[in-house]
Parts: C-alpha cells; sequence; structure tokens
C-alpha cells in the first residue's frame, strides 16, 4: 500500500503566517475560518490541532447559525392556541435554535407561553 507522501515543511510556513502571527495568536477575524486553514494544512503531518481547539471552533460556528436563524420568521405555530406578542417571538427566535437558552423576562410577561412555544417548534 502506497502512503500519500507528505508535504514540505517549507510549504507550510505562508500558510502559517496567513493564519497565526509569531506569537502563535489567530489573526483571522473570524474563528470560523479555522475550517479554511485545517483544509490547507490537509497532509502535513507535523501538524497538530488539538481536540479542545476543535471544540471550540464547532461552539463558535453553532453560535454563528443560531444568530443567523434567530433572525428568520418564526415557523408557524398552529398547535399553539394563543398569539405571542412580540417581545415573546423574539424570546422565542432567540432561544429556538441555541443548545440552552434562559428565559430571563419579569414576572408575568409569558415565560411559559414562550417555553411552551419553544416545545413545539
Amino acid at each position: 500500500m502506497m502512503e500519500r507522501p507528505e508535504k514540505e515543511v517549507a510549504d507550510l510556513q505562508p500558510t502559517l503566517d496567513d493564519y497565526f502571527d509569531r506569537q502563535g495568536g489567530f489573526v483571522r477575524p473570524d474563528l470560523g475560518d479555522m475550517l479554511q486553514f485545517l483544509s490547507d494544512i490537509d497532509g502535513h503531518k507535523r501538524v497538530c490541532v488539538r481536540e479542545a481547539v476543535l471544540r471550540r471552533v464547532g461552539a463558535h460556528l453553532l453560535e454563528r447559525e443560531a444568530k443567523e436563524r434567530s433572525l428568520e420568521p418564526l415557523p408557524p405555530l398552529t398547535a399553539l392556541k394563543a398569539t405571542l406578542y412580540p417581545y415573546q417571538e423574539e424570546g422565542v427566535r432567540f432561544a429556538l435554535y441555541r443548545k440552552a437558552a434562559l428565559i430571563g423576562d419579569e414576572m408575568g410577561l409569558g415565560k411559559t407561553l414562550q417555553g411552551i412555544a419553544l416545545a413545539i417548534l
């Protein structure tokens, strides 16, 4: 079985300079750019990305998607026999695509209704 030849180490330095400063700090404005970095270093056996970094990048991408999707209109809530106020809709949109959320509205503003709407969606 033939193995794929390792890319030359000299080829790696321009890629590293594009993503990191001399102290090892990530210089790109969006942590999601790490996906492109991982693609760019494919085949370099001398580069090891820690599991903690991959988890943080994954969490960043999930949070970014949640923010983007929170701008979308809510799916129809036909099973709910109540109409949400605009601030309640905003709370539901905020929490809908997140792994976890805390609805911290004041008493009497309909946190339970928001929770029911989230459960339905």
